[in-house]
Formats: structure tokens, sequence, C-alpha cells
């Protein structure tokens, strides 16, 4: 990339900076407790998502440590910038959730919802934004919701119409960051 690009580059980035500190995203009240049902869980999970993932991401960098990362692991600097688009609709038999391990299938307790993330990624100093496409499987327990595992696909930003085949992403930073949220959200309904 030449030095026009990089500026650019730059420029960019400088901006979305500044326009975060004059124009900082409003501020969302926690919840007293941590809902009960389903859509008003994932309507407060979607603000925080990108946050508990990013913190994920920078674990697992950490652990591995800079001088054993290769530039060509997308994962060395990749973030996310926004998750929402929440739908509920059960998927159709035959897709991702009958993938699910028997006694999760049969247990009629296992809800869905399919999220949206856009989420970047510095690869040879380019800047490539692509789109994240998760279907969280969940559970109610007594002590409140639980991942019971979750799907991920990605596509290109813009949107061109092709995306990966979904895989299992329970154990990737987007599930860690998940359950940490629900286990935050739980402690939440403890205290209160």
């Amino acid at each position: 990339m030449g030095l026009r690009g990089r500026s650019y580059t730059v420029g960019i980035s400088l901006c979305y900076l500044f326009s975060l500190l004059f124009f900082p995203f409003p501020a969302t009240a926690k919840p007293a407790s941590c809902p009960t049902e389903l859509e008003p869980l994932v309507e407060a999970l979607l603000p925080e998502l990108p946050g508990y993932i990013n913190r994920e991401l920078q674990r697992s960098r950490s652990a591995v440590g800079v001088a054993s990362r290769s530039m060509d692991d997308p994962d060395a600097s990749s973030y996310l910038l926004l998750a929402g688009r929440p739908e509920f609709e059960p998927l159709p038999p035959g897709t991702a959730r009958s993938t699910l391990s028997p006694e999760d299938n049969a247990n009629s307790e296992v809800y869905q919802a399919f999220i949206t993330t856009l989420e970047r990624t510095y690869i040879d100093n380019n800047v490539l934004e692509f789109q994240g496409y998760h279907w969280l499987f969940l559970t109610p327990a007594s002590s409140g919701w639980r991942l019971v595992t979750i799907f991920s696909s990605w596509g290109s930003y813009p949107d061109d119409g092709r995306t990966t085949p979904p895989q299992n992403s329970s154990n990737s930073a987007m599930g860690q960051g998940i359950r940490t949220w629900l286990r935050d959200c739980r402690s939440v309904s403890r205290t209160n």
C-alpha cells in the first residue's frame, strides 16, 4: 500500500476516533436484573457484546504472546465493532440445530436467536471489514440463561451474498464472550 493509501486509512481511523469522542454511543442503562425472557435478554446483550468479545480477543492474544503471533493470523488483529439485527424465528429442520447434541436437541427448552456482527481485521496494512452471522442456542436455567452452543458464518462487508458454511464457534472468543456476559448478567440478578 502506498503512502496515499496509508494516509487515507489513518485519516479514516482518526475521523472515527474523533467521532467517538464528540458523539459517543448513547449510554445504555444497566438492567436491575437479568431479563428472564429471550428477546429482552438478547436486546440487553447486543450493545455490550463488542466490549466482551474484544476483551476475549485481547486475552487470547496476550496468552499466545506477541513473539509467536503471525501477521497472517486474522485473530491477531481482529475486532468486533457492532452487534445487532436480532431475529428469533426458529431455523427450519436440517440447519444448524440438527448438529446439536442429542441431549440438547431433545430439550424443548433450547431457544435460538440469530445476530449479525460487523468485524474488522488488519492484515498487511489493509483494513478488511466483514459480517458475522451467529446462531445462538440458549437455555433457561434456575440461575439464569446459559449458552448451549453457537454456530457462526462470515461474509464480506458490504454483503455480496456469499458466506462461509456455518461452523461451531462455541469455543471461540464469541462463545466465551457471550458466556461471560451471561455470567455477569446472572450475577446482577443475584446481587439485587
